[in-house]
């Protein structure tokens, strides 16, 4: 039950684990949490999986510590990709943008354009659980969505980030994805606020989908983070479905 996680581990610099419960393997939190103290672990990333019963009867259920602080509520969505078609109505049908250009980025950039991805990158992880928890260091985390965005453009985490360039050539949005046994995963999602509200979030999902489908892909899913409802209805409004909620807890040692 218990997973150590050893890239978190060596990035924050003290040993880390996960634990994942759901209604499938039990909501029995207690062995798992002794293992992490018998691995001398400093911190435990716990998910909790909504199920039949009410979170509230399943929290009571696992016996969290004093120590867990609850920090994310994780929505995972998902899309099948070959009933796009036949929606009449689905904001992407129109996905031609007047004045905007998509392409995807490439390993080959200057310094200036990492630095705008980043920008964007941290815009599209400003709710994540990284930032909400105080005792993780705020420089650490954006360094991870640094390693993130560096990753996906030189392919090691993504398969295409798409980029969306403004009438100026100016980066205006971007969405990165990596395609695997016919699911595509997206991973960073985010349009600059001064283009937000013009359609261009639904144009670059309707290119990415476009992309996915080309790969042999035929679902697409995403993990965002509850408290960012800018994307969970854009993913909603482009005819994605809930798949699960997980309520995420730290639990410190």
């Amino acid at each position: 039950m218990l997973k150590i996680l050893d890239w978190d581990s060596k990035h924050f610099g003290y040993p880390i684990g996960k634990i994942e419960l759901s209604e499938s393997n039990g909501f029995d939190i207690e062995p798992a949490l002794q293992q992490a103290q018998n691995r001398q672990l400093k911190l435990v990333y716990v998910f909790i999986e909504e199920a039949s019963d009410s979170i509230d009867d399943i929290i009571d259920q696992t016996v969290l510590p004093e120590t867990a602080v609850r920090v994310d509520e994780r929505k995972t969505y998902f899309l099948d990709l070959s009933v796009l078609d036949s929606i009449e109505d689905a904001p992407t049908k129109g996905k031609s943008l007047q004045g905007f250009e998509f392409k995807e980025a490439k390993e080959a950039l200057d310094a200036q354009f990492y630095d705008e991805l980043f920008g964007l990158a941290l815009l599209a992880g400003s709710e994540s659980r990284f930032f909400h928890d105080r005792r993780i260091c705020a420089q650490k985390a954006k360094e991870l969505y640094k390693i993130w965005i560096e990753n996906s453009v030189k392919g090691v985490l993504a398969d295409c980030v798409l980029q969306a360039l403004g009438p100026n050539k100016e980066l205006a949005g971007f969405i990165s994805f990596k395609t695997a046994k016919s699911v595509s995963n997206i991973g960073l999602f985010a349009v600059h606020p001064q283009f937000q509200g013009k359609g261009l979030g639904s144009c670059l999902l309707a290119e990415a989908h476009d992309r996915m489908k080309k790969s042999g892909s035929q679902t697409s899913t995403v993990v965002t983070q509850g408290k960012n409802f800018r994307a969970c209805n854009a993913y909603l409004r482009n005819g994605y479905k809930l798949m699960k909620t997980e309520h995420v807890y730290h639990v410190w040692f």
